[in-house]
């Protein structure tokens, strides 16, 4: 009875996702339209090293995502090479863009179980990496829109939500709220065996600011290029870039912030580059993220067959210590 209304929840939950997405869409394509002169005009003054800048950021941003999440898994005890987890997380990432918000942590469970990671571990892992993204995107958001002198009055709510991820984070806290998880059911009774380190989380925090960073850079770049006033405030970029990502992911429905992120986007750079401009750079902004996605996944499946014999090893027993590195029987 329960697993049927469970189900039927999750059903329901992939059609509102599915319905967002599909009226997220319509009102992009319907705003580029309505304004499709000066957003093709914008879109004609973003050159080729422009471009160049934006997805070398987003490669940047996406390795240090890499390495998050390497050092959230590290602190449940399990330091894993970077091509193992990078395998992992860039075949994850694709995840994102399904309706259904759970998509990237399963994914990613399944794939590091395959390098002797619990599942648990990994979900914990994972939950632990985006805990940290969002609470670095929200300090990143609101710091760059306050230097630049712009209001945050209108995001003052994700204030808050940036104090309980880094909150989060005391693994007195983390150990505590594991073993209140694991007295829900018998499902969830392996997390009672979980414990987790500090020390990587403060990496995995370090890592993070700098993806942000790497974000903002992004959004700098091509805002830069077709600003109306002829500036382009590194802070605002920043801060948007940032503030877009948190709300886009704090709205679950959105599959990959589609939607949400852009609206922030537009809101925040419109003074400086125009509505159709900032329209033009979030769309473009999300393409390139989009683009770099998809090579991530074509880059884990090349490491997926360089280390095929790794796989093996794993299989037969072997696992990563977490002081070296250095595979032990």
């Amino acid at each position: 009875m329960n697993e049927g209304a469970g189900e039927v929840k999750r059903h329901v939950k992939t059609i509102a996702s599915v319905a967002f997405l599909v009226v997220a869409l319509g009102l992009l394509v319907a705003a580029v339209v309505k304004q499709w002169s000066d957003f093709t005009r914008a879109v004609g003054l973003i050159d080729a090293q422009t471009l160049l800048l934006a997805l070398f950021a987003a490669v940047v941003a996406q390795f240090t995502s890499v390495m998050a999440s390497r050092e959230s898994l590290a602190a449940t005890s399990h330091r894993i090479p970077v091509a193992q987890v990078a395998r992992a997380f860039l075949t994850a990432a694709l995840g994102k863009y399904v309706p259904g918000a759970v998509w990237p942590v399963a994914a990613q469970m399944e794939l590091m179980k395959r390098n002797g990671v619990p599942r648990t571990h990994s979900a914990v892992a994972a939950v632990l990496t985006m805990t940290i993204g969002l609470g670095a995107a929200v300090v990143a958001g609101v710091l760059g829109v306050f230097l630049s002198g712009g209001s945050i009055a209108k995001y003052w709510w994700l204030v808050p939500i940036a104090a309980m991820c880094f909150a989060a984070l005391w693994p007195g806290l983390l150990t505590w709220v594991l073993r209140l998880v694991a007295r829900v059911g018998w499902r969830f009774r392996a997390f009672g065996e979980v414990s987790v380190g500090g020390r990587p989380l403060l990496g995995a925090t370090a890592w993070s600011l700098l993806g942000a960073v790497s974000n903002g850079f992004q959004t700098w770049v091509i805002v830069r290029a077709i600003s109306t006033s002829g500036t382009a405030n590194f802070w605002l970029a920043l801060g948007a870039a940032q503030l877009a990502f948190a709300v886009g992911f704090v709205i679950i429905i959105a599959p990959g912030g589609i939607g949400p992120r852009e609206a922030v986007l537009v809101a925040l750079l419109g003074p400086i580059a125009g509505t159709s401009g900032a329209l033009a750079v979030a769309i473009i902004s999300r393409l390139a993220q989009i683009a770099i996605d998809c090579l991530g996944a074509l880059v884990a499946l090349l490491l997926s067959r360089r280390h095929r014999h790794d796989d093996v090893a794993f299989q037969r027993g072997e696992t990563f210590t977490e002081a070296d590195g250095r595979r032990s029987p």
